[in-house]
């Protein structure tokens, strides 16, 4: 005992992690222990013990009301857990819950305070903190989702219960051009939906509210009322349980669309003619090969020179070549009928309800339409061959009568349209060049009488003669900013200008009229030293034909203007053509030409 109120348990209390006092109505205090003292910020229990009855006017900030505490206790006996705030000794506040009742001293009977303080402050703060972690994160939260509806790269419109909009995203301004107060309000269906959509935006509404997600590709207009080809998502907008309204994503798919409806093209189509491809052919011959269809005729063409014109002109000119023909083509047929490139050089054409006479009618057409064609690299020429099926014979016999025909018809042109495109070639040769045909026909006649003054056979004069006319063939390949420059040509031109020789025998190695002057051609810039080109050939290695063409053709060009030079006299081009006599020429050759030109 160490006061009159007699705490029988003060060593067990003095341990205690709560405040833990006895004190006198007028505020004196008998007994704090150590935790009291500690959270008031007092240095020892003894410190507030030994205080004046104004401690407790200290202790309580002015919101306080002490008397008032103390008649509600006298009245109930007891305070529970009422939230009060210290003013500790440091003068800092602590939130802290105060607990009290009412005692009695056995042998005074006098009334005293027994209670409890619990400090609050660190719960409080920590609460307080989580609170506003709380906060911050639903702060957060709601930005991130403003941002991705404001920002997001698909169209995004909020409705309400009754199918009106409530907000729109900058995308579906962006995409639809309707702005957030032309559209709040109003209904999708008004805005963006076309007449013939009409249905279906009905039956996605009721989808909708039926809880169920949506998920269409489908077309919706814009401002302008131009369609867009979209792709729809959405359902219903659900919290707690329940459903506040209704959300859409507009994707726009146009590009989407596009590269599928490109790569639909490319599967049946050719990317070169724009013609249907083999496997669009097929398809459609299973298709029309059926009674209601016949007669049912099929067309097969085949490009003739192609391979010439890749190889004289390259593929971009043979591809050239085969986009006319197939323009050609379409000209002829009528708009039903299904043309189709079939393969490299080859065209096939379906003819559904076409008798033999209409079909001859169209090849007729496409032959007409070929020779009329001029601005080709060479003449359009394309052989053709067709067959009818009447009745019940198979498809595939039909389509192997029609390209045996092709081919017999192929062999019967073969020749004249070989003479056919050489001759195109040298008129296109003479429109593009300095080559003309006076100059061939000097050089031809000139050519004959030297190889008959060296006594040469009748076939060779012929070759000869030939040779003359279409040395310089191979000039066709040759851009025309080369060949009609009229000064002199730089080193890159000069090498260019030298493949000429070489175009030229493949031009003849294609013909069998003129296979057997092809190495002549090849051969005529070939000089005696053996420094001329494509293969530095010496002496007796080059044939004879093309060391007469070599001299003839240099004789002709210095006596004859042309557009880069004057043209010199008969006198001064032989003494040119001796002064290179053993280096540039035959001696022998010179020698004879000397002697046909002097008699």
């Amino acid at each position: 005992m160490i006061n009159k109120a007699g705490a029988n348990h003060i060593e067990l209390f003095d341990d205690a992690p709560i405040g833990i006092f006895n004190s006198t109505f007028d505020g004196r205090f008998l007994y704090v222990n150590k935790a009291f003292a500690t959270i008031l910020k007092y240095e020892s229990p003894e410190e507030v013990i030994c205080s004046t009855a104004d401690i407790q006017k200290q202790l309580f900030t002015k919101d306080f009301n002490r008397q008032a505490i103390l008649a509600q206790v006298k009245r109930d006996g007891r305070l529970v857990n009422y939230e009060v705030e210290y003013c500790c000794k440091d003068g800092s506040i602590i939130n802290a819950l105060l607990n009290i009742h009412i005692k009695k001293d056995k042998e005074n009977n006098e009334l005293y305070i027994e209670g409890f303080i619990n400090d609050t402050t660190s719960l409080i703060t920590t609460d307080v903190k989580f609170i506003k972690e709380a906060e911050d994160q639903i702060r957060r939260q709601q930005k991130i989702m403003e941002s991705l509806f404001k920002h997001s790269p698909d169209a995004i419109i909020h409705i309400d219960m009754n199918n009106n909009i409530i907000n729109i995203n900058e995308k579906f301004t962006e995409l639809f051009g309707y702005t957030v107060d032309e559209c709040v309000g109003k209904t999708v269906d008004e805005l963006i939906v076309s007449e013939e959509y009409i249905e279906e935006g009905k039956t996605l509404n009721n989808i909708a509210h039926e809880n169920q997600k949506i998920e269409l590709d489908t077309m919706r207009k814009n401002k302008d009322g131009e369609l867009i080809n979209v792709c729809i998502r959405g359902g219903p907008i659900f919290a707690d349980g329940q459903i506040f309204g209704y959300h859409a994503i507009y994707t726009d798919i146009r590009a989407r669309k596009e590269a599928e409806a490109k790569i639909k093209y490319l599967s049946y189509h050719d990317e070169l003619t724009g013609l249907y491809n083999r496997a669009f052919f097929e398809e459609e011959l299973k298709r029309l090969d059926t009674p209601r269809q016949l007669p049912l005729a099929i067309i097969v063409g085949d490009v003739n020179g192609l391979k010439l014109t890749n190889d004289v002109f390259g593929h971009f000119k043979g591809d050239e070549l085969l986009v006319k023909t197939a323009e050609i083509l379409k000209r002829a047929c009528r708009k039903e009928d299904i043309i189709c490139r079939w393969g490299g050089d080859e065209f096939a054409i379906l003819l559904s309800h076409t008798d033999k006479e209409v079909t001859d009618g169209i090849c007729q057409r496409v032959y007409a339409l070929s020779s009329e064609s001029a601005d080709a690299p060479i003449q359009i020429s394309i052989s053709l061959g067709y067959a009818i099926k009447y009745g019940h014979e198979p498809i595939t016999e039909v389509i192997k009568e029609a390209e045996e025909r092709m081919y017999r018809n192929k062999l019967l042109i073969s020749k004249s349209t070989r003479s056919h495109i050489i001759n195109s070639l040298q008129k296109s040769l003479y429109e593009r060049s300095h080559e003309t045909e006076a100059h061939c026909q000097r050089m031809k006649d000139l050519s004959i009488a030297l190889g008959k003054k060296m006594n040469l056979d009748n076939d060779k004069l012929n070759e000869l003669g030939l040779l003359a006319l279409l040395h310089d063939i191979g000039k066709m390949a040759i851009p025309d900013a080369i060949l009609q420059k009229p000064g002199k040509l730089t080193t890159e031109e000069w090498e260019q200008m030298k493949r000429h020789s070489e175009i030229g025998y493949r031009i003849a190695e294609t013909s069998p009229e003129l296979i057997h002057i092809s190495k002549y051609i090849l051969f005529h810039h070939e000089r005696w030293d053996g420094t001329g080109y494509p293969r530095g050939l010496k002496g007796d290695e080059i044939p004879i034909l093309s060391r007469i063409i070599a001299v003839v053709d240099v004789y002709d060009v210095m006596t004859n203007a042309r557009v880069y030079k004057d043209p010199v006299s008969h006198e001064e081009a032989l003494k040119e053509i001796v002064r290179y006599s053993g280096s540039q020429f035959d001696p022998h050759v010179v020698n004879k030409f000397i002697e046909l030109l002097s008699s």
